[in-house]
């Protein structure tokens, strides 16, 4: 696999790519996020070790213009930060996984294996469908152009029927994305889906959502309804 490593702390650096190389992948260095923002725009890895504390621009700002760009390169985050706020914030700009500092190098490699046999993300840039657009880096939608006001909910909800679309997601699939394991106890899944399709209803020319009974739900572009 081919690496970039994003690390101001040489030391670390150098100790993370002496051991790749001992599995004979193929490493290459960024000590600043300046510097890595120029590599990423002219070479392609299949995974990338960022650093938090960075000179120039910081491992999150780095982060966000990574996956603002449509980049899904594969991330995992290292910092020496361990709280729960600081690895929901590494997560929330686009982070595949997050490792805290002091870190075994054996762990290390095992998460490489994994986010590279997973691949690049699919859920960054942009999903469209009909003349919806989901701008996925900002959690906006847009109708020909015209920003949809949605909750946060609704984003998520309308974000992964369009990503299945034309398919049928199911009720309970809905609900994990929404809720996870808990989901509320009343059917609040049917009350969010009647208000997300009145919302889209008033656009003009948007997807519309579908109840496929027994199933679960999908979004149809308009001219196919």
């Amino acid at each position: 696999m081919r690496v970039l490593i994003v690390e101001d702390n040489r030391s670390i650096a150098e100790s993370i790519g002496e051991y790749l190389s001992l599995y004979d992948h193929v490493v290459e260095y960024a000590f600043n996020g300046e510097m890595a923002l120029s590599i990423l725009q002219h070479n392609e890895y299949d995974v990338m070790v960022l650093d938090i504390m960075l000179p120039k621009v910081n491992g999150l700002e780095c982060l966000t213009s990574i996956r603002n760009s449509g980049n899904g390169i594969p991330v995992i985050v290292l910092s020496a930060c361990d709280t729960v706020p600081d690895r929901i914030k590494g997560f929330d700009k686009g982070a595949d996984d997050y490792l805290v500092k002091p870190f075994s190098m054996d762990e290390l490699y095992v998460r490489l294996q994994a986010l590279v046999a997973r691949g690049a993300r699919k859920d960054i840039g942009e999903v469209i469908v009909g003349k919806l657009k989901l701008a996925l880096s900002s959690d906006t939608a847009y109708i020909e152009d015209e920003s949809i006001k949605l909750n946060r909910l609704q984003f998520k909800l309308l974000k992964e029927l369009a990503m299945k679309s034309p398919a049928v997601v199911t009720k309970s699939s809905l609900e994990y994305v929404l809720w996870g394991d808990e989901p509320p106890p009343s059917d609040a899944l049917r009350t969010h889906v009647y208000r997300l399709r009145g919302i889209l209803t008033s656009h003009p020319g948007s997807p519309q959502i579908e109840t496929v009974h027994g199933k679960g739900f999908k979004l149809a572009p308009a001219q196919t309804i």
